[in-house]
């Protein structure tokens, strides 16, 4: 966000916006791609608590962070590659604008995904973990809260206790008891663990996965047949397969 001084505008990048008035001078570019959703849906209704970066979604850190754009409004997301971090201190790239230059050295290091779920744990308890969680895609995003197992995170299959933080795939999952639904994998935690997502209110609903919902309170999470819906819409709307899911951990151990 630059002030253009001959106008007196900010110029968020996608569109200008009056510091007096607080009105943009025009609509934003992701409602007019879709206009069947909320024009709020570039900050999954909370205007306040998520910023209006420029209307598109391009590159983001390992951990969910938004680090900026290539000036092309496709929509493309990119995912920084492992071993890779945004060297913010390095006031010669435009950290959340356009990289300019330096796109090129930025998209060779990263991978091109379909969509982010970003889950960012907040409370624990005896029995259970509960993070927020927004999804960045193409199509109907959606956020909430996500119910896990209690600590210690751990790799190890056959535990009841959740799986560590990090960036993990997803892959369709049809089992005897849970269907239609997708499994979290990565090279530490492998597809036979099991780790799911399903429908689930407590704690002791959890064996090892995780449960979306609605809202939460004492330990649980609620409308979680309502979430998860929107949840599996949002993973089979997006255009392709490579949705990742990045788990960080926000609480003091």
């Amino acid at each position: 966000m630059e002030l253009d001084k001959e106008t007196g505008l900010y110029n968020h990048g996608a569109r200008l916006r009056n510091p007096i008035t607080a009105n943009w001078l025009k609509i934003d570019p992701l409602y007019e791609q879709f206009p069947d959703v909320s024009p709020m849906s570039y900050c999954h209704a909370n205007p306040v608590g998520r910023i209006d970066m420029d209307g598109k979604a391009d590159f983001y850190a390992r951990n969910g962070t938004y680090l900026g754009n290539d000036g092309v409004d496709n929509g493309d997301i990119y995912l920084l590659n492992e071993g890779y971090r945004a060297k913010t201190e390095n006031e010669s790239i435009n950290w959340g604008g356009n990289f300019g230059k330096y796109v090129p050295i930025i998209q060779e290091r990263s991978e091109k995904v379909d969509g982010l779920i970003i889950q960012n744990r907040i409370e624990r308890g005896a029995d259970y973990t509960i993070s927020e969680f927004h999804t960045i895609g193409c199509h109907n995003n959606t956020n909430g809260y996500m119910l896990e197992p209690a600590r210690p995170s751990t790799k190890e299959s056959g535990i009841d206790k959740r799986i560590p933080e990090g960036v993990y795939d997803l892959a369709p999952h049809n089992g005897t008891k849970y269907k239609n639904t997708f499994v979290l994998y990565n090279e530490d935690v492998p597809k036979s663990r099991a780790i799911l997502y399903h429908v689930g209110n407590y704690g002791k609903n959890t064996e090892g996965c995780n449960l979306p919902g609605t809202e939460k309170g004492n330990g649980a999470v609620y409308g979680s047949s309502q979430k998860f819906k929107e949840l599996l819409i949002f993973i089979k709307s997006q255009e392709g397969t490579n949705i990742k899911t990045i788990i960080n951990n926000n609480i003091e151990e």
